[in-house]
């Protein structure tokens, strides 16, 4: 009878460690759920931030790029018209048409591969910005080039009018 009651009285209190275990468990299981669902809610918010960041950038650098390719196009225009009768200047503007168009597809390569990872972008940032650089060297080439056609111009137009002078001759000029 005695060891029945210590029975009881075990089981009774292994049954309120028990009730009491489970309810441990379960407060340590909401707190854990809670702080599970916060920190899923961070994450999404800062994923949200950051892709709205490379969307923004992407966007700045297409617009930049759109500008760039617009600017591009009138100087390529000029160049063309103020070189037409000059081959070797003309052979020279073919060469860098060609550079453009591959610092141009190599800068296209690079915006499509930019909204990969936020270490990616920053990688890419840095070749957008050395292609930017070599492109900036190029149109001052390609001014430089044209200055050099204006100033090989007017040493045939001075020319001229010295033959002009001292000959008494009238040219015409043609083309």
């Amino acid at each position: 009878s005695e060891s029945l009651k210590i029975n009881t009285a075990t089981s009774a209190a292994l049954g309120h460690m028990s009730i009491a275990a489970v309810e441990a468990v379960s407060k340590i299981e909401q707190q854990l759920r809670a702080e599970m669902d916060e920190a899923h809610k961070a994450v999404t918010r800062w994923t949200t931030e950051q892709m709205e960041a490379i969307d923004c950038a992407v966007l700045r650098e297409q617009q930049t790029l759109e500008t760039d390719k617009e600017n591009m196009r009138q100087c390529e225009h000029d160049y063309a018209a103020a070189t037409a009768g000059d081959e070797e200047l003309q052979q020279r503007l073919r060469e860098e048409e060609d550079k453009v168009d591959d610092l141009r597809k190599q800068l296209e390569r690079l915006q499509s591969q930019e909204g990969m990872l936020p270490a990616e972008q920053q990688r890419l940032a840095k070749a957008l910005e050395a292609q930017r650089a070599l492109l900036a060297q190029h149109e001052v080439a390609y001014h430089q080039s044209q200055l050099q056609k204006d100033a090989k111009l007017s040493e045939l137009d001075k020319g001229a009018a010295m033959y002009q002078r001292h000959l008494g001759l009238e040219f015409e000029r043609m083309g």
